[in-house]
């Protein structure tokens, strides 16, 4: 999920870590640290083409996940584009349906860095 997130920000022209460096929970860490690529925003703010990040412990593996939101945030039903969650390939999603067993989880509201 985090790649396709690296692809898209990427072939955007967004500042992204060189060779897909980055998956779920570094991405959560940049957004609410560092601000190399992502920076936090409340979820109020989030409209479409920001990204959402849901990280449980180190946010590797089965332990996070993220998507861009295709549609200004409005709760669970609010839809997402993703790889993986409710499908093997690149799919339009609720944010609730692909997020749902990651919910109890750190949700972090980002928005790309564009590149200078």
């Amino acid at each position: 999920c985090s790649g396709f997130v690296w692809l898209v920000l990427n072939k955007a022209g967004y500042k992204v870590p060189a060779n897909m460096g980055w998956f779920t929970g570094t991405m959560a860490s940049d957004a609410t640290g560092a601000h190399h690529y992502l920076k936090a925003i409340d979820k109020s703010e989030a409209k479409a083409g920001d990204i959402v990040i849901v990280n449980q412990g180190e946010g590797s593996g089965n332990n996070g996940h993220t998507a861009i939101l295709t549609e200004d945030w409005h709760g669970n039903q609010t839809r997402i584009i993703e790889s993986g969650g409710t499908g093997k390939s690149i799919n339009i999603a609720q944010f609730g349906t692909a997020f749902s067993s990651l919910l109890s989880g750190e949700t972090t509201f980002s928005r790309a860095i564009k590149a200078k």
